[in-house]
């Protein structure tokens, strides 16, 4: 009976090592400012989720700010920004995420989905103009004064001038230019006998994000301004630049550009645009991305980079930064 009873007390002895033993590691392996606990549970329910950029449906599960596993000599890192979303495009691993479905003003970001829309009108999608013709980028267009009277920069565009449809998206998507925006998405109305105003287009755009599961994404205007139903989230921009990097991977060739001279068609006026991505030829390995400002929604970037050391791209968003490019370049630098 001694016997029995003491290989008993033995045996919860060496229970009792394994539970200490099992929490000083997790107490160990977690990041700074976190619990054991917490770290063990949320680091085992992030692993066991991918983030589906294509898929039809997608819900995080994280309700407030991760990092990943802090690696050694690493650094716990905080990013100010109201809404921020990074992802591996390859695994679809969340790298770091803070309110990515808060629904927030995008400004300019939307310039992306209005890129996406005009270059879909440009294929077969393309609405009949007179005689059957189809709309094409080479399509020459006249700028009138309901484009140069749109919120935000101009581009330097001049009401009368003629200049092509391809050259327009090139300085709306460089420049961010607001002018550009109006005076494509107006002559796509005209040319499809609608009304001269951004009504048909932005139902374009809105059809658009219905169909590509963009659920909580609403567009009001093609150019950004600020408006209650022009709206995204973090995740939802990550997954329209998924999108655009698989059916239109031109939209962020052009984004990638640091500056152009753009003539106008009768070569009467030239417009020299720097790109607005101040990052652009600062960090290397940039594969596109998409600014954006309002007063409303603060100072915004879209970036996607290549990791160099396995040829992923990452993708990151931050919306409603005091300094973005700061954020960004950040964010990237921690990431590789």
């Amino acid at each position: 009976m001694k016997s029995y009873r003491a290989n008993f007390y033995i045996l919860i002895f060496f229970i009792f090592l394994g539970i200490v033993g099992a929490g000083i590691f997790i107490l160990e392996k977690a990041p700074e400012g976190r619990s054991g606990g917490e770290y063990f549970f949320k680091n085992a329910e992030i692993q066991s989720k991918n983030f589906p950029v294509f898929g039809e449906a997608y819900l995080l599960p994280i309700e407030r700010a991760l990092t990943p596993e802090k690696k050694e000599g690493g650094q716990v890192i905080e990013i100010y920004a109201k809404s921020v979303l990074v992802i591996d495009d390859l695994s679809g691993k969340i790298l770091y995420e803070k309110s990515s479905r808060e629904k927030v003003a995008i400004a300019s970001i939307t310039k992306l989905a209005t890129a996406a829309v005009i270059l879909n009108l440009t294929g077969q999608n393309s609405p009949a103009g007179a005689g059957g013709a189809k709309y094409g980028l080479g399509r020459e267009i006249t700028i009138d004064k309901s484009a140069i009277e749109a919120d935000g920069d101009n581009g330097s565009l001049v009401v009368g001038e003629r200049i092509k449809a391809r050259d327009l998206l090139t300085i709306m998507l460089i420049a961010s230019s607001n002018d550009a925006a109006v005076a494509l998405t107006e002559d796509i109305a005209l040319f499809g006998g609608q009304e001269k105003d951004a009504a048909y287009f932005v139902g374009l755009m809105n059809e658009f994000a219905r169909k590509n599961n963009l659920s909580d994404t609403r567009f009001a205007n093609p150019a950004g301004i600020d408006d209650k139903n022009n709206y995204s989230t973090a995740a939802d921009v990550i997954k329209l630049s998924g999108i655009l990097l698989k059916e239109y991977p031109e939209i962020f060739e052009i984004t990638r550009i640091s500056e152009a001279n753009v003539r106008s068609a009768d070569g009467k006026y030239s417009h020299f645009i720097k790109n607005t991505n101040k990052l652009i030829g600062r960090l290397p390995n940039i594969v596109g991305g998409k600014t954006g400002y309002t007063d409303k929604a603060g100072e915004s970037l879209l970036l996607i980079v290549k990791n160099p050391a396995n040829n992923h791209k990452i993708t990151a968003v931050i919306i409603g930064a005091k300094d973005r490019f700061a954020e960004m370049e950040k964010l990237i630098n921690w990431v590789f």
